[in-house]
Formats: C-alpha cells, sequence, structure tokens
C-alpha cells in the first residue's frame, strides 16, 4: 500500500515537471517533435536506399529508437545504426 502510495507521488511529480516544462519552454515541444519526424523521415529513406543497393542494414522504427531520435537527434540517427551495422556484420 505505501508503495503504491510513493509510486503515485512520484508519477504525478513527474507529469508536473513535464507540464510546467512545455509551458514555460513552448519551442521545446516543436524541437521534439521535429527531430522524431525527420528521424524517422531518415531512418525510412536510408533503409530504402540500403535495400536498393543490397546491403542488409535496417533499423526498425519503434518506441525506442523513436525515443532515441527525438533525444539525441542526429547523433541518434548515427548510434542506431552503428548498433545495427555491429550486430549485422559482428565486427
Amino acid at each position: 500500500m505505501e508503495n503504491n502510495i510513493l509510486i503515485g507521488i512520484m508519477i504525478i511529480s513527474g507529469l508536473v515537471l513535464i507540464i510546467s516544462t512545455l509551458f514555460y519552454y513552448p519551442g521545446f515541444l516543436k524541437k521534439l517533435l521535429m527531430r522524431l519526424l525527420l528521424g524517422v523521415i531518415s531512418i525510412t529513406g536510408t533503409n530504402w536506399i540500403l535495400a536498393m543497393c543490397g546491403i542488409g542494414i535496417y533499423v526498425g522504427i519503434n518506441a525506442l529508437s523513436g525515443l532515441t531520435l527525438m533525444l539525441l537527434g542526429t547523433p541518434g540517427y548515427l548510434l542506431l545504426y552503428a548498433i545495427e551495422t555491429y550486430f549485422t556484420y559482428q565486427l
């Protein structure tokens, strides 16, 4: 019971922090969403180009890759392809 109350307080505090940050910095959410949109478009395009060239490196688009793209931007894009290349070819 006490753990549920503590978890509830932590969730409410996190939501208040996120909502207050979005109202204080309105451009922050726009920047994150643009990173996500451009990252997904870039991954889709890169997967298509690599498939046309016959290279078997495919990065999936899911919640974790979207979060990586949204928070890191271009370094996240490069990180996703570096990890996929490493695990595909086991350098």
